[in-house]
């Protein structure tokens, strides 16, 4: 066996100051850093989970809001094609002669019989 004490590294030491701002080691630390650092990757982990899930709940609300902004803007528009085909509608359909009421009586029967057209040769 080797008689030769044990070396640690300095991060195995909890460390004073003195008055004159010299460190010194005063206890070397008993336990382990597995523990501590399990604590500190656990604490995270809820943190990035939190994180992540108010992330994800962000995306989620602006997806709904896009969809329904989308409905909004195709709704708005069948009724304005409605709105201009329902006008068309009225404007081709709905006409009547100026001071004439009943469009039966008023309108002229007119009958057009003609001949075909004869086309000069040059």
């Amino acid at each position: 066996m080797d008689n030769r004490p044990t070396v640690y590294p300095e991060s195995c030491f909890s460390w004073i100051l003195s008055i004159q701002n010299s460190r010194f080691n005063s206890v070397l630390y008993e336990d382990g850093c597995i523990q501590r650092l399990s604590m500190i990757i656990n604490q995270s982990a809820i943190s990035l989970g939190t994180g992540a899930f108010a992330i994800v709940l962000i995306q989620f609300t602006g997806v709904m809001f896009a969809c329904t902004l989308g409905r909004a803007i195709r709704r708005q528009k069948t009724e304005r094609e409605r709105r201009r085909w329902e006008l068309r509608e009225k404007l081709i359909n709905g006409y009547q002669p100026l001071g004439k009421v009943d469009s039966f009586v008023a309108s002229p029967v007119i009958d057009l019989q003609a001949e075909p057209v004869k086309y000069a040769e040059s």
